[in-house]
């Protein structure tokens, strides 16, 4: 039996992630497993609604399994984040699929052993320390070498190969060219797929159900609307006010450790915390040429949640099942009698974890827990989480 993977974010689930899954299964794919980011994003936000609804529109958008990638590698940097994922989809797929916005594997591959290299490495290395930021410096040395501007999903797609050859991992690569607006295309636009970030602030508009109707798959967009009139949408104005509270009152040298938080990273933070004075001044006076935008908001998720250093150098202990059809079931029962991840299927059942490294995972989770149902429309109790169900079909 052929299974693909596919590492993913689904915020929220659009035709382009459809569209990816259906390129699985006429590639020969017969199983698709999805490795998706729980509450939490790569770009250090939360998720616009929770990873059991979006599981439950990828279900149904043609996925067969979907485990999730736990906090907090679903907010690491693209190493950290590329490990855990391909980690975690070892154990159940031969064949990793992902969306690039070149849509050239080979040269993928080629970039994937350049930027692996120890003269890349030095390179890179001498252009941080001459006060390079860190995502210019890395593309602007791919493009003296090969010619080639690569794009976000490109460079994912290179660490995911790259950690597969870290990892000695044995799984192939294909890549599909991406169809549709640009990853942070912020509005809905005719013709092609619409981005995440797009239907994300479309959500906030008065006629959000008139400007997203036809541009998500059926039960996505229900979801969707469903989440919004009930306030189980994540209110970004309520994580950034907690932010600048937190901030405001934290002591410089607790953070030490703090992943993200090197050369003078958090006391920006805390600095900025102190002279905004709205949730949109915080962010926009945070943000500076020397960092991405994304590593200031993983570094202020972070240090809310007491992430260290070493927690990302880690890999997953256990995963959560989020979602599953028939198929899926099978494909988790098959692996489930090998020697591979912990998989859990009922969220309260976490709580008899005891090895040091499930603990620790656990501990984090639910620091994540806390902060995610505060921040939504209408705030939960932080046990919320425990009382959630896979989607199964």
């Amino acid at each position: 039996m052929a299974v693909f993977g596919i590492v993913s974010e689904f915020n929220p689930f659009h035709y382009g992630h459809e569209y990816l899954i259906s390129c699985a299964k006429e590639m020969g794919a017969d199983t698709v497993v999805c490795v998706m980011s729980g509450n939490s994003t790569q770009r250090g936000e939360l998720a616009i609604i929770d990873k059991y609804l979006r599981a439950e529109a990828c279900v149904c958008g043609g996925a067969d399994l979907v485990l999730e990638l736990p906090f907090p590698w679903s907010s690491a940097s693209a190493e950290g984040f590329a490990s855990a994922a391909i980690y975690l989809l070892s154990s159940f797929c031969d064949t990793v699929i992902f969306g690039s916005e070149c849509g050239d594997i080979d040269i993928l591959r080629r970039v994937a052993e350049f930027t692996a290299g120890n003269g890349f490495k030095e390179r890179y290395a001498d252009m941080l320390s001459a006060g390079h930021q860190s995502a210019l410096a890395y593309i602007s040395l791919i493009e003296d070498q090969f010619g080639i501007v690569l794009s976000s999903n490109d460079l994912l797609g290179v660490e995911y190969i790259k950690a597969a050859k870290r990892l000695s991992l044995d799984l192939d690569f294909i890549t599909v060219k991406r169809e549709g607006s640009a990853y942070l295309e912020k509005e809905v636009k005719d013709g092609g797929f619409d981005s995440a970030m797009a239907i994300r602030n479309s959500l906030f508009e008065e006629n959000f159900a008139e400007l997203l109707s036809g541009r998500l798959p059926k039960r996505s967009f229900q979801l969707l609307c469903e989440a919004k009139e009930s306030g189980e949408i994540v209110d970004a104005t309520k994580y950034g006010d907690l932010a600048r509270g937190y901030f405001r009152l934290f002591e410089i040298s607790e953070g030490d450790s703090f992943a993200e938080c090197e050369g003078g990273v958090l006391e920006r933070i805390c600095r900025v915390a102190h002279e905004s004075s709205s949730c949109d001044e915080f962010w926009e006076m945070l943000s500076t040429k020397r960092y991405t935008d994304a590593k200031l908001r993983r570094a202020v998720l972070f240090s809310m949640c007491g992430v260290k250093k070493g927690d990302l150098l880690a890999l997953p202990s256990y995963t959560y099942l989020l979602g599953a059809n028939p198929l899926g079931r099978e494909l988790l029962s098959a692996t489930r009698r090998k020697d591979t991840i912990t998989i859990i299927t009922k969220p309260a059942d976490a709580t008899e974890l005891s090895f040091s490294g499930e603990a620790r995972q656990r501990n984090l989770d639910l620091k994540l827990a806390s902060i995610y149902n505060l921040c939504l429309a209408t705030a939960a109790p932080t046990g919320e989480s425990m009382r959630k169900k896979p989607y199964i079909t």
